[in-house]
């Protein structure tokens, strides 16, 4: 008897430890702005935490709002968030002058103990009290900004007004952020991969790998460090999911063979770009 209690007394916590964190208990630490005044403001998370109080990490996926980004009114400001692959959103507290108040959605993911779950949360920028949801109709981070848009700003992420396509960056890589996001799309459209389908999961590592290194076009000191080291924590998980991959004959072994070799040279550019 005294065996078995003891058993259960280790055993207990292990199991609670198991459990998938509930990302429905998630909430922002605001979820309201409602000084609008056109200045960015941090938004984090709380609610999830484990059985001594820590919290979880959260990694934000993507943020999304149901007004346009530009030409709401004097003082519009754009793009309106920033903070994909990282623990805090930066929201603009704007909204439209005649709406019924802009909602942000921030999609998150959690990790507790190694246990992940995805959730979303939103965020208010009310108009006389007002909250109404039109929806997820705009990419608060990646959307154009008409105002900014012209023929002198001719880039890839704002190409209305511009005059023919602009170069291609990976022609010639300028720093090591590209060459990450260069390396990872040359081995996704390899020939040696047209014919495998990669599995979600995999498409969802790389896409992270891809997103980081656009983040750490602007990062800097500790922000950059925290930053190289996910992307090598997201590098050594898909070069284990492409070897498990090919056991289970769901990865032709060319294609991984060219993922593995694109894995290495990924690793040599995390190095540069931490100056190591």
């Amino acid at each position: 008897m005294r065996f078995a209690l003891v058993a259960l007394l280790v055993v207990c916590p292990l199991l609670a430890r198991a459990q998938t964190p509930d990302c429905s208990m998630v909430r922002p630490t605001i979820d309201r702005l409602t000084t609008p005044d056109h200045s960015l403001v941090a938004v984090t998370f709380q609610g999830l935490v484990d059985e001594d109080g820590d919290p979880a990490d959260y990694e934000i996926r993507s943020i999304t709002q149901d007004e346009p980004i530009g030409g709401l009114g004097d003082g519009d400001v754009c793009p309106d968030a920033s903070g994909i692959d990282d623990d805090t959103a930066m929201l603009r507290a704007e909204r439209d002058p005649n709406g019924d108040g802009r909602v942000y959605h921030i999609h998150f993911t959690a990790d507790l103990f190694g246990d992940e779950c995805d959730g979303v949360v939103t965020v208010c920028v009310p108009r006389d009290g007002q909250c109404g949801d039109g929806g997820e109709l705009i990419d608060s981070v990646a959307g154009a900004c008409p105002a900014d848009c012209t023929p002198s700003r001719c880039d890839t992420e704002c190409q209305l007004g511009c005059v023919g396509p602009p170069p291609d960056p990976c022609d010639q890589p300028a720093d090591a952020s590209t060459a990450i996001h260069c390396t990872l799309s040359a081995a996704r459209s390899d020939d040696s991969c047209s014919a495998d389908r990669f599995p979600s999961r995999l498409n969802s590592i790389l896409d992270q790998l891809d997103g980081s290194s656009t983040t750490a076009k602007t990062a800097m000191g500790r922000e950059l460090t925290r930053l190289g080291k996910r992307m090598d924590r997201r590098l050594k998980r898909a070069n284990r999911l492409v070897a498990r991959l090919k056991l289970t004959g769901h990865l032709s072994g060319d294609c991984a063979a060219t993922l593995t070799a694109a894995f290495q040279s990924v690793r040599g550019q995390i190095a540069t770009l931490l100056g190591k």
